[in-house]
């Protein structure tokens, strides 16, 4: 009977033993998921944060190459957005209104895209115009 009470015990603290180091394992891979999901998530927040569009930012246009002989070229420039990779619908509405608002605050009414590149940071390389008449494109 004694025999018997000691393996209970042995066997019992063997389990819980086995159990504890199955809680410390899952915890440890826990905490890398934790950090995984966090970093997820702050830089999606980073990134999904919308630049607002200005009043005059609202007034800008999208034109095509052929409307640009009717307008008045005014400069080149680029707006870029950090996004680490993780390219999103929200992180290119940010980088247009950055554009827009951009070409509202040097003085034009309308623009054309060059050219658009995304790696680490989404960036639109565009040429900014002053246009008496500009299309429905936005």
């Amino acid at each position: 009977m004694y025999y018997d009470v000691f393996n209970s015990v042995l066997l019992k603290r063997q389990a819980s033993t086995e159990i504890n180091l199955f809680a410390i394992s899952l915890w440890g891979k826990m905490k890398f998921i934790n950090r995984v999901v966090i970093g997820i998530v702050i830089v999606s927040f980073f990134s999904s944060c919308t630049a607002r569009l200005s009043k005059e930012g609202m007034a800008v246009k999208k034109i095509t190459i052929e409307d640009r002989s009717r307008c008045l070229f005014i400069s080149s420039d680029y707006v870029s957005t950090v996004t680490g990779g993780f390219e999103s619908f929200h992180a290119i509405q940010k980088n247009i209104n950055k554009m827009k608002n951009k070409v509202a605050g040097i003085g034009g009414n309308a623009y054309i895209v060059l050219d658009r590149s995304s790696r680490l940071t989404n960036t639109i390389y565009f040429d900014i115009y002053t246009c008496n008449i500009v299309n429905k494109k936005g």
